[in-house]
C-alpha cells in the first residue's frame, strides 16, 4: 500500500493593518488656498475701488500684484480689508447661505408632512397648516430682504465650535 504525501501548507501571513493616521486639524477660511477665480474677484474689487477714487493707481498696481501672488484666502482678505465692498460681499454670501438653509429646511420638513399625509390615507390635507404659515413667513422675509428668523443660524456659534475642536487637535506644550 502506497502512502500519499501531502505537502504541508504554509502558515497564513498576517495581513498588514493600516496604522491610524494622526488627526488632520480643520482649517479656518483664511488658511485655505485661494483659487484663480478668487484672485480675479479681488483684482476686480480693487479696480472698482480705484474707479471710485478709493485707491490711487500706484496703490492699485501694488495691491493687484499682491492679489495675483496670494496663496491663501486670508492674504486676499487682507488686501481688501479696508475697502467697503469687501464686507458687503462677505455678508451677502452669508445671507445667501442662510436663505438656502432656511428654504431647504422648509422644503424638507413639509415634504415629510406631505409624505406622512399620503401614507396615512390622504384624506383631509392637514399639512396645509404647516405649509401656509411657514411659507408666508419665509416669502415675506425674502421679499423684505431678510434672512431666517433671529436666533437661527448664528454665525458665531459654528466658529466657536470649530475653534474649540481645533484647539483640542493641537499638541499640548510639555
Amino acid at each position: 500500500m502506497a502512502e500519499s504525501v501531502v505537502p504541508p501548507t504554509p502558515p497564513p501571513t498576517p495581513s498588514p493593518t493600516p496604522s491610524p493616521s494622526p488627526p488632520v486639524p480643520s482649517l479656518h477660511r483664511h488658511e485655505l488656498r485661494a483659487s484663480d477665480e478668487e484672485r480675479e474677484k479681488v483684482a476686480t474689487m480693487l479696480r472698482q475701488a480705484c474707479s471710485e477714487g478709493r485707491l490711487d493707481t500706484e496703490e492699485l498696481e501694488q495691491r493687484v500684484e499682491v492679489a495675483y501672488g496670494a496663496r491663501t484666502r486670508g492674504e486676499l482678505d487682507a488686501i481688501v480689508r479696508d475697502l467697503p465692498g469687501a464686507r458687503q460681499a462677505h455678508r451677502a454670501g452669508r445671507h445667501r447661505r442662510a436663505w438656502r438653509t432656511a428654504l431647504a429646511s422648509y422644503v424638507t420638513f413639509n415634504a415629510w408632512m406631505v409624505g406622512i399625509w399620503a401614507a396615512t390615507g390622504a384624506h383631509y390635507f392637514w399639512p396645509i397648516w404647516t405649509l401656509l404659515p411657514a411659507g408666508i413667513a419665509l416669502l415675506g422675509a425674502r421679499l423684505r430682504g431678510e434672512g431666517p428668523p433671529p436666533g437661527r443660524l448664528r454665525p458665531g456659534r459654528h466658529d466657536r465650535r470649530r475653534d474649540r475642536s481645533r484647539r483640542r487637535d493641537l499638541p499640548r506644550p510639555q
